[in-house]
């Protein structure tokens, strides 16, 4: 039996006594190296080699002061560079880099270029090697370190790496960024491998962004989304409510991992980020907790008072990461009857066209509406307030621009008590797409009919929930693309409100439907 370790947060006041991480310039966010040209295409020059960034989040990151290295020459990135959740970062040997020599299908834009920022420890030879060792079996390295020359990310070919130097590296003139002297020998440095061999035209990208895997691809990325459509990480987690409301300070949340070698995967890290200044967004000015897991299997998080909350793991080299939004509602005697009747959305051109109907409307505060590259992680798009004199029906129609890279779409409801509620998942098409998931009969005595639509064939989930989050019920369904219809059972629940949560095959992202019993 798998071990259980219980990590408890003892209230979000207490902030300075539980940052538990090595990487302190690092605490409202993840940064990784998630891709890197070491030998372009002979066509394209040496100069467009790249290195990309990304923060993961869950917070925001201030990259600037960090140094990238191969153990031979070091570029500093300028001060005040803020990379958002999400975001990426391209450092490469010019300004543009045209297709398809980063990018196979577009031109890419760097967002520091080594040869002209003036940050670099010394000149990188625009011929021949450049900044990385050319040939496809060289062990070259790839560090990104903080300010303070800790390690934030560490990548390398193979093992052992390439002999390194002493740097010193060399600030840009106008920053404040402080000159430092090292050598990568005496930094004990723990890489992540990748295996396989260079390959002229080839870069290494993180199989999913994020990801502890790695692939040689033909150039695909350098500020793209996702590496590798449809890959699934080795880790798999499942994030779950222990207690979902609360009168005070017991929120409570769980992560359980599943992984082939634990070893490998374990201390595992967290960041906990509270959005308490609850203006939608994770920004600088909202509250954050790093914390360290020992033991396999299970981070269990409580004491946490009403909020939205974003919850980013990571394995114990810094990837594997996967975040994880959620919200702790707040103490309510009686469950507001708050109902989605309908949500549609397409896209139309540059802009979205929405259309939704909600019951008991007056108990509103407002509707976010969100937005998801990946159908995993959503950021608000648009927070649309609820008029005055609203009817109990709202039914309400807009179009707003919505960025084309955004492809899944959700409504988010906070009511008056500010409990939140969210919609199904639409991932956006040209034409009109509706997903009315249902229950009948509502109000039931006994049994439940739960129409719902799935994009993926695959086992769905089903918990069943009381009004407080505690879990009473869990039932696995197999389930086809389409519509499907499922019996469920009622009758040995007392009287009151149940929440019913499942989610799409293979998915993190539940949806939830409010039903009551009697």
């Amino acid at each position: 039996m798998k071990s259980q370790l219980l990590i408890t947060v003892r209230g979000l006041l207490l902030f300075a006594l539980f940052i538990a991480t090595p990487r302190p310039a690092e605490a409202q966010g993840r940064v990784v190296i998630n891709e890197y040209m070491p030998w372009p295409g002979s066509a394209c020059g040496t100069t467009a080699e790249f290195v990309e960034l990304l923060n993961f989040g869950p917070g925001p990151v201030n990259i600037g002061c960090y140094i990238l290295t191969d153990g031979d020459f070091s570029v500093t990135i300028p001060e005040g560079t803020i990379l958002q959740p999400g975001e990426f970062y391209v450092i490469a040997g010019q300004n543009v880099i045209a297709g398809p020599c980063a990018n196979l299908d577009s031109t890419i834009t760097a967002d520091l270029n080594w040869n002209t920022c003036g940050c670099t420890s010394g000149p990188i030879p625009t011929t021949g090697d450049g900044f990385f060792t050319d040939g496809g079996s060289a062990n070259e390295q790839v560090v990104l370190l903080d300010p303070q020359l800790n390690i934030v990310d560490a990548v390398a070919r193979s093992l052992p790496v390439e002999s390194n130097s002493t740097i010193t590296t060399n600030a840009p003139l106008w920053s404040s960024c402080t000159s430092q002297t090292f050598n990568l020998n005496t930094l004990n440095v723990v890489y992540e491998t990748i295996g396989a061999s260079a390959g002229r035209g080839n870069s290494f990208a993180r199989t999913t962004d994020g990801d502890c895997g790695w692939v040689k691809d033909p150039q695909q990325s350098a500020g793209a989304t996702n590496n590798r459509g449809g890959e699934v990480q080795d880790v798999q987690y499942n994030f779950y409510y222990v207690k979902a409301s609360t009168c005070g300070r017991d929120g409570k949340v769980a992560v359980t991992v599943s992984a082939p070698d634990f070893a490998g995967v374990f201390p595992m890290s967290y960041i906990l980020a509270l959005d308490s200044n609850k203006n939608g967004q994770f920004d600088a000015n909202d509250q954050y907790i790093s914390g360290t897991a020992i033991n396999p299997n299970t981070i269990t998080i409580d004491s946490l008072r009403p909020g939205s909350y974003r919850l980013t793991v990571a394995s114990a080299k810094g990837c594997y990461l996967r975040t994880f939004p959620f919200f702790i509602s707040g103490c309510s005697v009686v469950t507001l009857p708050l109902e989605l009747r309908s949500f549609e959305a397409n896209r139309i051109g540059e802009e979205v066209r929405f259309k939704w109907t909600i019951e008991e409307a007056r108990l509103l505060e407002s509707v976010i509406i969100e937005g998801s590259r990946n159908g995993t992680r959503f950021e608000p798009i648009r927070i649309q307030p609820v008029p005055l004199g609203i009817p109990n029906e709202w039914i309400n129609q807009l179009q707003i621009p919505v960025a084309g890279d955004i492809q899944f779409v959700r409504l988010r409801m906070i009511s008056l008590q500010e409990e939140n509620s969210w919609s199904q998942t639409i991932r956006l098409t040209t034409g009109i797409t509706t997903t009315p998931d249902r229950i009948y009969p509502n109000p039931s005595n006994g049994p439940i009919q739960l129409e719902a639509h799935f994009q993926t064939a695959g086992i769905t989930e089903i918990r069943i929930l009381n009004q407080n989050g505690q879990l009473l019920q869990q039932v696995r369904q197999p389930v086809v693309p389409g519509l499907n219809r499922i019996s469920l059972n009622l009758s040995e629940r007392p009287v009151g409100f149940y929440f019913l949560q499942f989610a799409e095959p293979g998915k993190q992202t539940s949806r939830s439907i409010r039903v009551r019993k009697g």
